[in-house]
């Protein structure tokens, strides 16, 4: 063959080769397969004008150049070669001028977007990626120039390295970027038993993620500076100091993950243990137990994992346990009132006396237990405050939801009244209350305990009726209204308070008359009438 004919099919292999790679990264044709965040019209842009600085600086000096050195002289063949690079050096300054702003708009965008320190650093770098750029090829225009044969192959290599270091990096972190935005799905029926898991999953794997693509940011920075031989990091990753450091990251690393792993499977299991859609449903007090049980277990495995994690990467963890011991000493003393706390509830947890959803009263407020922690316990009064009451300040527990509940009905009726009578009005509004909708709520027959008190304007009446722990207020309300309903109708007075103004009485035991004096203009009399007679003083 012709010797132009090797030089160009020698020219035509390398320069397809690095448009593929070019087609691979911008994909001017598919945007699906894309890695690049652009859109359409810039990722043909940038292909077809890399491209053709491409086909410039490859057919020109691996084909031309050659022809014009073997015909017309090595001198017109170098003024050429020259002559080639001057145009894709204007070609690639004119690129890099007329994208630094959007370049730079770009990656501040996907910066604002992501948040992450991969990003912002990207963003930082797009601020002056210009003039590294033109820095560059510059540098590479000079070495091309004076000497094409030692310094461009080190230069192209150098090159070569750095760039599929930082494609290898770009693709792995849009991978990774893709599968944080996608998140993780769990099947339905788990999702069931544990609705809590995916959202938890969500929540760690994502910034577990991150922390990888932000290894992997750095590896790519290491990548490329030992490309240039800025850095040695061969040679640093065989060296047993790089070993060690490798292996430290990596124990300290798996430590959390087991950790993490070990929390996930017990809050799973507790979530799973207070799911009521699946199985037995827990009760107060397992629900109470289990949940303090996972926030114990939550501290003593982060406290655990931490000073494992702090050992495997080299800290000297004895100091740390010992200043540890000496401050925990410190702060117990001077927190003598929080560890009181803390050991008062948990000996009233372990008595069950207060669980989540109990009405009780503590401290002397009343209200329903919406949170319950080792410290303290947190209640919502009949009118919606929220107390937070610590258990140093509890020195009874009255409980209103234990077992069973009564409903005293103490009804006061009139002096004239017969307590037969009431008694039996009494019982049959408990027949009318039990057949209505509190009778499943109601345990046992009325217990009618008679009269208890003979006060100033009535007679009171007792009984009380048995029912569901929490149910005692509402039938209660009902008993009563009931109770007045029959009493309207049998014609039985619930007095109101009364006075009986007494006059006295002679030394013969008769009671003085009363002497009332009529006003001349009364309404009741004429005007002219005699006037009644009245004692001195009196009207």
């Amino acid at each position: 063959m012709d010797i132009v004919q090797p030089l160009y099919l020698n020219a035509f292999l390398l320069i397809e080769l690095i448009k593929v790679g070019l087609r691979a990264v911008f994909a001017p044709r598919y945007g699906d397969l894309r890695v690049l965040p652009l859109s359409d019209l810039n990722a043909a842009y940038w292909y077809n004008w890399l491209g053709r600085i491409v086909s410039l600086l490859g057919y020109g000096s691996l084909v031309v150049v050659p022809i014009v050195n073997a015909n017309l002289g090595f001198v017109t063949g170098r003024s050429l070669q020259v002559l080639v690079a001057i145009t894709a050096l204007v070609m690639a300054v004119l690129v890099i001028l007329q994208n630094r702003h959007t370049v730079r708009a770009g990656l501040q965008q996907r910066a604002a977007e992501r948040g992450d320190l991969v990003a912002r650093a990207a963003a930082q770098a797009g601020r002056v990626w210009h003039l590294v750029a033109l820095i560059y090829v510059i540098a590479l225009f000079v070495i091309w120039v004076s000497r094409p044969g030692d310094a461009l192959a080190y230069m192209m290599l150098a090159t070569g390295k750095a760039l599929g270091a930082v494609l290898i990096g770009f693709l792995v972190v849009s991978a990774i970027s893709r599968a944080i935005a996608g998140g993780l799905h769990i099947p339905a029926d788990m999702r069931e038993r544990l609705p809590l898991l995916e959202n938890r999953l969500n929540a760690f794997v994502p910034n577990v993620l991150r922390g990888v693509r932000l290894v992997v940011f750095v590896a790519v920075v290491g990548a490329v500076l030992d490309a240039w031989n800025v850095a040695d990091l061969d040679r640093w990753l065989a060296s047993p100091g790089g070993q060690t450091a490798i292996a430290a990251v990596v124990s300290a690393a798996a430590v959390l993950g087991v950790a993490w792993l070990l929390w996930l499977a017990i809050s799973s299991w507790v979530e799973y243990r207070l799911n009521p859609n699946v199985g037995k449903a827990a009760g107060a007090r397992e629900r109470t137990l289990l949940q303090l049980m996972r926030n114990a277990f939550t501290v003593l495995i982060m406290a655990i994992a931490v000073m494992l994690a702090l050992s495997e990467i080299g800290v000297d963890i004895g100091p740390l346990l010992a200043g540890a011991g000496v401050l925990g000493l410190a702060i117990g003393f001077g927190t003598q009132k929080m560890v009181q706390d803390i050991i008062i509830g948990a000996f009233i947890q372990f008595e069950n006396a207060i669980n989540e959803g109990d009405v009780v009263t503590v401290a002397g407020t009343t209200g329903v237990v919406e949170k319950l922690t080792v410290p303290s316990v947190g209640l919502r009064d009949l009118s919606g405050t929220y107390h937070i009451v610590p258990f140093s300040a509890v020195d009874t527990v009255s409980n209103f939801m234990r077992g069973f509940a009564y409903h005293i009905a103490a009804i006061g009726v009139a002096y004239r009244e017969d307590v037969g009578e009431v008694k039996d009005a009494m019982r049959e509004a408990f027949e009318e209350l039990r057949a209505g909708d509190h009778g499943p709520d109601i345990l046992d027959d009325l217990e009618m305990q008679g009269v208890t008190e003979f006060a100033d304007s009535a007679v009171t009446v007792r009984a009380r009726i048995k029912t569901r722990p929490g149910m005692q207020w509402a039938v209660g309300r009902d008993y009563n209204e009931i109770v007045k309903r029959v009493f309207d109708r049998r014609g039985i007075e619930i007095p109101f308070p009364h006075r009986t103004i007494y006059w006295g009485e002679d030394k013969h035991g008769n009671a003085p008359p009363l002497q009332i004096t009529r006003s001349p203009h009364g309404d009741g009399g004429d005007a002219g009438s005699p006037e009644a007679p009245s004692l001195p003083g009196q009207t």
